[in-house]
């Protein structure tokens, strides 16, 4: 665990300006956040994660990380893409953290490059669930990794994004597997720390990490127990981060 204490200090500064104006302070001020990679290697269960980062190699370590751990327990993984998988495909094994080739070899590991669902002729939604659907042609459990809209930096893209995690953490109870999102701080368009405190309530967990191997995460239930749907609500704002 992570103390109050220095909780806050050992994250970056756009983060901690996120954090300090938000219902996250609960969870620094209660001690109850871990550092990200040591949740990730404790992870149990189905769970939908949001992972916000501000250091892209961090970020991705952070995936990848995921990924393997899914791979050493057999588990079907997936890494859908907006880019060309041979990227993936090469940074994976890069990491020193998977061997991209070996696993995909042994049927477990698959880099899909996903569609443009904004151009799908029946609809985001249904565009969604095509990929969804294809992930389940594949043995379960599931760990996954990815996102359906890649550009979340206007208001329209943004909203589409959130409709999007909301609907599918509607229906998680049916997902036999795991989901990490992650959202590149950088990236985000608009009131960037509204958008995030919306998506935290379409997620079981949430992820802050920065470079060198810090940040913090936390279990929303755990933070908010008594307030599921409520507990976004926050006061007066710094709109400046």
């Amino acid at each position: 665990m992570i103390s109050a204490k220095s909780g806050l200090s050992i994250i970056s500064a756009n983060i901690s300006c996120m954090i300090k104006r938000s219902p996250y302070q609960i969870a620094v001020e209660r001690g109850i956040v871990t550092e990200p990679f040591q949740y990730i290697d404790s992870l149990e269960g189905r769970r939908h994660i949001i992972l916000v980062y501000d250091d892209q190699i961090e970020g991705k370590l952070i995936q990848f990380r995921f990924i393997r751990n899914g791979l050493r327990v057999g588990e079907s993984c997936f890494y859908l893409t907006h880019q060309e998988p041979e990227i993936i495909e090469r940074e994976m094994s890069e990491s020193g953290l998977i061997d991209a080739v070996e696993w995909m070899k042994k049927g477990l590991l698959y880099i899909h490059k996903i569609p443009d669902i904004s151009q799908d002729k029946e609809g985001m939604l249904e565009g969604c669930q095509k990929i969804l659907k294809m992930v389940q042609r594949y043995k379960a459990p599931y760990r996954i990794v990815g996102r359906a809209i890649s550009d979340v930096s206007t208001e329209m893209a943004m909203e589409a994004q959130y409709v999007l995690e909301k609907v599918f953490h509607s229906k998680f109870e049916r997902t036999n597997g795991s989901f990490l999102c992650y959202y590149d701080w950088s990236q985000i368009g608009g009131n960037r720390l509204r958008w995030i405190e919306r998506l935290s309530k379409t997620h079981h967990a949430m992820i802050f990490a920065t470079k060198f191997k810090l940040g913090m995460a936390f279990n929303l239930e755990d933070v908010f127990p008594d307030s599921p749907t409520n507990y976004l609500r926050s006061p007066q704002r710094d709109s400046s981060c």
